[in-house]
């Protein structure tokens, strides 16, 4: 049997055809969208944002440059469970393009809770040894939260996010 409008079974008829091609469409664009804002950046504001902002453009590529030139291999570990109110232990491995331990290096963690700007912290993380860091955090509030670690040596600097949710 062929497609035909005179057709009363959905998948022979093209007004049902197309139906069915427009709600597929709509779930695809759907799972794009879902995927990139999970895989993005939070789009959470900045303090100084206007100042961030002005070049842009000229900032992302400088990121861009001195992450290929660095070639560091940052590692983030987060407990599988994370209870509010409990302390979870943030763990930072970072080594340099030949593999060897980051030396004299610092890392500093910032938290954002992208629905309450006010529950933000930031703070230094421990440094066990050479490219081992480490962090204890009391999470004060349930629900999804934004980690951004920033590793400094000297004048480099490169950040690294995580999302986190955390349980009662």
């Amino acid at each position: 049997m062929a497609i035909s409008q005179g057709s009363n079974r959905a998948l022979r008829n093209p007004w049902g055809l197309g139906v069915i091609g427009f709600l597929s469409v709509v779930v695809t664009v759907n799972v794009i969208f879902i995927s990139s804002a999970i895989s993005s950046n939070p789009g959470l504001v900045e303090k100084n944002y206007y100042d961030k902002g002005r070049n842009i453009e000229q900032t992302f590529q400088q990121r861009r440059e001195m992450v290929n030139r660095l070639g560091w291999d940052m590692r983030i570990q987060v407990p599988e469970t994370i209870n509010m109110g409990r302390h979870a232990t943030i763990y930072l491995n970072v080594v340099d393009n030949e593999g060897v331990p980051l030396n004299g290096a610092t890392a500093q963690l910032h938290a954002y809770r992208p629905s309450d700007a006010s529950a933000d912290f930031e703070m230094e993380m421990q440094r066990y040894a050479d490219g081992i860091f480490s962090a204890e955090i009391d999470f004060s509030l349930r629900g999804v939260w934004d980690l951004l670690i920033t590793v400094k040596q000297g004048e480099d600097q490169i950040e690294k996010r995580r999302r986190v949710t955390v349980d009662i």
